[in-house]
């Protein structure tokens, strides 16, 4: 894939201060055990990036990846994550108490196991930037 060379000129302090490390994930929070591997980690923290602008999805994995960098807390990282994409760069700080909102994460993910959920990624993070911006819940909501 040709990457434009505006976005790798936008790409490339990043990955110059990322120097790729790998942190192995052995967390049990709410009867849950995830077991795995952190990827894309530097001192600095977190970094991935796309070229198109990212995904609902993605997002949501990232903020997943994000509160297990929290839990983990490795002594040589910083506990921020960044995306990249084509129109701006996002960014998560350290969160307070990452074990609760993972745990609430996981316990529905447990629940999706045995029963389906209501799940809409898309309308959330629309909630949620509105409720970013001060707007009310009411009008969120509509």
């Amino acid at each position: 894939m040709l990457y434009s060379k505006r976005f790798i000129d936008r790409l490339k302090p990043h990955l110059e201060i990322t120097k790729e490390i790998c942190i192995e994930v052995d967390i049990h929070l709410n009867e849950v055990q995830l077991y795995g591997r952190l990827t894309h980690i530097g001192k600095d923290g977190q970094f991935d990036y796309s070229v198109h602008t990212i995904w609902k999805n993605q997002l949501l994995e990232m903020w997943i990846r994000h509160l297990v960098l929290n839990v983990l807390r490795p002594s040589n990282v910083a506990l921020t994550s960044r995306w990249l994409d084509d129109k701006k760069l996002y960014s998560f700080v350290p969160v307070e108490s990452p074990e609760k909102h993972l745990g609430e994460l996981l316990d529905l993910y447990w629940q999706g196991l045995h029963r389906p959920l209501h799940f809409f990624p898309k309308s959330s993070c629309e909630y949620m930037e509105h409720r970013l911006k001060d707007k009310d819940i009411e009008y969120c909501l509509n």
